[in-house]
């Protein structure tokens, strides 16, 4: 929303603020979701359930600005997709055998890779990996904080995402073989 007016508005039920603020909103809502979720028809769904969420609860909220507006409207859209994840019985945390136990700490090399590319690489981790990688790197969660989301261990948390680096170095590597 361009200004503080077209929030109140919107929180006011003003029908053309809402769809303003959806406009305005819905692609980083959809990114975020894209990022834990892997299919395409489940990012719309958990999108949708998003913005219901958002729209019931936007009169009840208030925002010192865009920015505060955008990371309610990130944690909703992350919220709605780990839950997705869970109706869907699929496992959060996954300890694929094909990985050694004594990982390389290695940054996955970025360089000379689109987004498209990277968020290809994010969306084929398993679904444990990716959630905890998104949630400590985009979502700026500690893993002591991603723990008591997830359930789980603070060192699980950590392992988690250890194994998601090493995951995704080797899927970016694979993909800048590939393309040479």
């Amino acid at each position: 929303m361009k200004k503080k007016g077209d929030i109140q508005n919107a929180q006011k039920w003003d029908s053309s603020s809402r769809r303003l603020l959806y406009e305005q909103t819905v692609r980083y809502a959809a990114a975020v979701c894209s990022r834990y979720i892997s299919g395409d028809e489940d990012v719309k769904d958990v999108l949708q359930e998003t913005y219901v969420t958002i729209f019931s609860k936007l009169d009840e909220s208030s925002f010192k600005n865009k920015d505060a507006l955008l990371s309610w409207i990130g944690r909703i859209a992350m919220s709605k997709s780990i839950d997705h994840l869970r109706r869907q019985k699929k496992e959060l945390i996954a300890f694929p055998g094909d990985l050694p136990d004594d990982l390389p700490d290695e940054e996955p090399d970025v360089s000379k890779v689109s987004q498209s590319e990277i968020l290809a690489a994010i969306r084929s981790l398993p679904d444990g990996y990716r959630t905890v990688l998104n949630m400590y790197v985009f979502e700026r969660m500690s893993h002591k904080e991603i723990a008591k989301t997830l359930g789980i261990t603070e060192g699980t948390s950590a392992s988690q995402f250890h194994r998601a680096k090493v995951a995704l170095a080797e899927a970016l590597k694979k993909r800048r073989d590939e393309k040479q």
